[in-house]
């Protein structure tokens, strides 16, 4: 599945165009979108609708059961976020900054991770290829160093900086750090 996280709520269009448009680089097309028919949003998704050909279904508001599976894993990737960063052993205020980091981190193990009705990571099944991500999987939360790639280091110079892990970049190789 695929997460996305927009600060208000009037960044959700474009958070929603930017996955279709992903989608579409993979040469996958998007026939329907499901949502609840409450909120500003109802108007800007179904221009986003006809301008990128997908067909916008409404659920009727506070009925989760007519999504059961899409809300049954928001429910699992919030309980795998809360357990990793209980584990990592952040404090409440830091937990509340990275919240967005965990479930986003616990989507993408879950997309990597074979299931035993398929056998065949998600990913895999959707993209053809096997992930660069698996071979190098890092504990979230785990403390580390991070090279500052600079061309001219002096001899005594800081060569790197202690970060946390918060998550795997979707645009380049490596761990995401703060």
């Amino acid at each position: 599945g695929f997460t996305g996280f927009a600060k208000k709520k009037s960044q959700l269009v474009e958070t929603v165009r930017a996955h279709l448009q992903s989608l579409a680089t993979m040469d996958m097309t998007t026939e329907y979108v499901r949502c609840d028919s409450t909120g500003e949003n109802v108007n800007p998704l179904t221009k986003l609708g006809g301008d990128m050909k997908f067909f916008l279904e409404f659920t009727s508001p506070d009925t989760p059961q007519q999504n059961g599976v899409a809300e049954h894993r928001i429910d699992l990737l919030a309980q795998r976020a809360m357990a990793m960063l209980l584990a990592a052993g952040f404090d409440e205020p830091t937990r509340d900054l990275l919240w967005a980091e965990a479930v986003d981190c616990a989507n993408d193990l879950e997309k990597i991770t074979a299931t035993t009705v398929s056998g065949v990571p998600a990913f895999t099944q959707v993209t053809g290829r096997k992930s660069k991500v698996s071979p190098y999987l890092v504990q979230f939360g785990r403390l580390g160093y991070v090279t500052i790639r600079k061309k001219l280091k002096g001899k005594w110079k800081r060569k790197s900086y202690k970060a946390v892990m918060v998550g795997y970049a979707k645009n380049h190789s490596g761990d995401t750090y703060c």
